[in-house]
Order: structure tokens, then C-alpha cells, then sequence
């Protein structure tokens, strides 16, 4: 049988379009692949991250156990206080670091109804949150008017502003003028809210790393990168992106994070 011109078109170009999209499901299966030894890498350093966290405590916890032993059969009241002060230090610190784990694990399954949400009226909240902090410390707090109207997961947004001012007031160091600031600016068709303060700052080389809080190593940074964590999974969950701009140590640093204004919202991913 004799196909005809036409008909050898129509084979050829079902061939073609065959072999493009063959060579499409590779790439796609490739990039996968990719993406899960990503993971499979950044879980294997999560296990020892966490693993190290948690070891910490744990022989702090064993230790002043042993010590009450001790301090018991001598009947030194007054030190057995303060061995299961630090007892109970070190549980607050394990159920702490679970419960924060348990939440990062939990985002993007369990959704609250999103709402219209003021930012600003978020960040006030946060401040109110930290204000014992923040009197403290003599710092100075300024939300700007005009921040946008969003349709969030309140719940969640909160946690947002509330993980940035915390982390600005407590790392704000040794700064004689403490400020902090949050507000919103448009760059191109992009509405983005940021926090800025005068502190600390953070070098360019960890700007991505803080927001993993398995690259960081000492205990302040893990903590605090563990908020960084769940804050950005809360960002990109609704669409957007976060990230930190700091020319370095002791030059402060602002938070960024793109929102979609509610009068003109798009469906959450």
C-alpha cells in the first residue's frame, strides 16, 4: 500500500511532534531528578542539623539529672532548684524546636480561609507582640501609612511580620539609635512589603542561607532561621517571594516579600 503525499505529511509531522514531545518528558524527568537529589541533600543536612539541636539539651538534661541525684542525697535543697531549672530549661528548648518542625512540616496541607488582610494593621500587631523587647532595647518603631490590603491566611501573614520585627529587634546590637521600620513600595507591576532596621546586619554570603535553618550553625541562628524557613514557605505558598538586602555587618538589613494587593488578587497557589 502506497500512502500518498499528504498522508506521509501527516505521518511525519505525528513523528516529529512524537519525538519534541519525548525530548520534553527527558528534560522534565531530568529536572525532577535534579530537584529530588536537591532535596534528598538538604534532607540528609536537616536530619544532622536537628540531630545536633537536639543532642545539645538532651546532655544538658542528662547531666543536671545526675546532679540532682547528687545534690539530693546531700540535701543541698537550694541546688536542686536550680539543677531542675535547667532541666526544665532544656525540655522548653526540645518541645520548642518540635513544635516549630511540626508547623514547617504542616504548611501548605492545613489552610486557614483566606481573608482580607491590612499589612499595616499585621505589623502593628507584631509590634505590640514584641513591645516588651522593643522598650527595652530603646528602639524606635515606625509603620508607615498606605501598606496594601492583601486576601491571605491572616494566621500565617501574622507569623510573617511578626518573624521579621522579632528578629530586627533582637538583633539589633549595639546600635546607639535603634530603629525599626516596615512599610511597602511598588518596583515595576511588583507591590512589596519590607521590614528595615539599623542593626546588626548580615553578610552577603549567608543572605540565602538564613533562610535554611539547617546551614546555620550556632544556636540564635538556628533559631531564628527556622523563622526565616517557615516565613518563606508562607510567602511562596501564596505566590510570591522573600528575601534580605545588607551590605554587611553593622550596615542593618531590610526584608522584602512580594504581595498581591487585594484589588487585584489572583487565586492562591
Amino acid at each position: 500500500m502506497t500512502l500518498s503525499n499528504d498522508e506521509l505529511s501527516a505521518v511525519n509531522e505525528n513523528l516529529q511532534r512524537e519525538i519534541a514531545l519525548r525530548k520534553q518528558l527527558e528534560k522534565e524527568c531530568e529536572r525532577l531528578t535534579l530537584a529530588l537529589q536537591a532535596k534528598n541533600a538538604e534532607l540528609e543536612k536537616c536530619i544532622y542539623t536537628i540531630s545536633h539541636d537536639l543532642k545539645s539539651p538532651l546532655l544538658t538534661i542528662a547531666g543536671f539529672t545526675d546532679f540532682m541525684e547528687t545534690d539530693a542525697a546531700s540535701g543541698n535543697l537550694e541546688r536542686v532548684r536550680s539543677d531542675a531549672q535547667h532541666v526544665k530549661n532544656g525540655v522548653d528548648k526540645i518541645n520548642n524546636l518540635l513544635e516549630k518542625l511540626l508547623y514547617l512540616s504542616r504548611i501548605g496541607r492545613v489552610d486557614n480561609v483566606p481573608e482580607a488582610v491590612s499589612m499595616e494593621a499585621l505589623a502593628r500587631e507584631a509590634v505590640v507582640q514584641v513591645s516588651g523587647l522593643i522598650t527595652k532595647a530603646g528602639i524606635r518603631v515606625e509603620i508607615h501609612a498606605g501598606m496594601p490590603v492583601v486576601f491571605v491566611d491572616k494566621k500565617r501573614y501574622f507569623q510573617v511580620m511578626h518573624t521579621l520585627i522579632d528578629n530586627a529587634v533582637r538583633y539589633m546590637g549595639s546600635q546607639p539609635e535603634p530603629h525599626v521600620e516596615t512599610g511597602a513600595r511598588i518596583d515595576g507591576e511588583e507591590t512589596i512589603c519590607y521590614v528595615r532596621d539599623n542593626g546588626i546586619g548580615i553578610e552577603p554570603c549567608n543572605h540565602n542561607k538564613i533562610f535554611n535553618f539547617c546551614e546555620m550553625r550556632n544556636d540564635k541562628a538556628s533559631c531564628s532561621s527556622m523563622g526565616l524557613a517557615i516565613a518563606k514557605r508562607i510567602i511562596e505558598l501564596h505566590g510570591g517571594r522573600i528575601w534580605v538586602e545588607s551590605e554587611g555587618e553593622r550596615q542593618g538589613c531590610t526584608f522584602c516579600f512580594t504581595v498581591q494587593p487585594h484589588s487585584n488578587r489572583q487565586v492562591m497557589k
